[in-house]
């Protein structure tokens, strides 16, 4: 992936023991997937299509969440931020890791087709960019604990309200969490593109390190990791890893064929594609 040192050789240490560390001390501690699905030039449709956008953002809100439950077993809306809807999913055993992915891809398309067999003028106008990020959590009471054993590392989880703690079932979450590897997943997001997945790359470092310690011949991860992961670029991002570059690693199910990969005007549109075009399309990006 890159050279074992600084960040990267912590992040190692950190996925070395990740994948395999699914319960904590509390029963909501443990290792969270994090899910983004955001609505891409949302202003726009809204302000060109005014009495269009309701209907879009209703079947965007009701398809994603619809299709992440019944498909992604074991997700939670976490919340609604404008145009971007956020799951979470406790990690319960190594397959979770890496057998979402495809299945995350597929919501994307899906939602976004019948969003366009819906409503006409939002074919080509709008796109689903999607994020997928990872983060080892605990719970804690933030009233009864005090601030000095709280590691700076960690990643906490709080209630807003007691409510939540009795209504286990409730799709809905009143859950929050805070800390490092939830702002970065957040800061990877960014760099995320229409018809392709984001992952970040304590995630990525983990399946490499799952694949690597498990039977090769394991076809789904071992598609995942060979043919489905490729690092796109390197970026700083604000406040994460003390702003040295970090890997920006796509999963798409195509890498081979780049008019399903890329749209022809991706280059310019998209500086991340544009600085790296030459690469992507001719098959040149490095692997996790």
């Amino acid at each position: 992936m890159v050279k074992e040192t600084g960040s990267y050789e912590k992040l190692l240490m950190e996925a070395s023991e990740i994948y395999e560390q699914f319960e904590g001390t509390s029963e909501y501690d443990g290792i969270y997937l994090f899910f983004s699905f955001d609505l891409v030039n949302s202003t726009k449709f809204k302000s060109r299509y005014k009495t269009k956008w309701p209907i879009v953002f209703d079947k965007f809100y009701s398809h994603i969440t619809k299709e992440m439950i019944e498909k992604v077993k074991g997700s939670v809306v976490w919340k609604y931020i404008g145009d971007e809807v956020l799951f979470y999913k406790k990690v319960t055993c190594e397959e979770d890791l890496f057998i979402h992915l495809s299945e995350i891809l597929n919501i994307t398309r899906n939602v976004m087709k019948k969003i366009n067999g819906r409503v006409n003028e939002t074919l080509g106008n709008l796109f689903i960019k999607t994020s997928v990020w990872i983060a080892d959590a605990k719970f804690i009471q933030f009233s009864d604990i005090p601030d000095s054993i709280v590691d700076e590392s960690e990643n906490l989880i709080r209630f807003n309200s007691t409510n939540n703690i009795e209504n286990r079932d409730n799709i809905y979450s009143n859950i929050d969490f805070i800390g490092t590897d939830i702002d970065s997943g957040f800061r990877v997001s960014k760099f995320a593109e229409k018809n392709k997945i984001i992952i970040c790359a304590k995630l990525a470092c983990c399946l490499y390190k799952l694949y690597k310690n498990r039977d090769p011949m394991e076809n789904a991860l071992k598609n995942c990791v060979e043919k489905h992961l490729r690092i796109v670029g390197y970026e700083k991002l604000k406040g994460i890893w003390d702003d040295r570059y970090y890997p920006i690693v796509w999963y798409h199910d195509s890498w081979d064929d780049p008019t399903d990969l890329l749209h022809y005007d991706d280059r310019w549109n998209s500086p991340i594609i544009q600085n790296n075009y030459d690469k992507i399309i001719e098959g040149k990006l490095d692997k996790v």
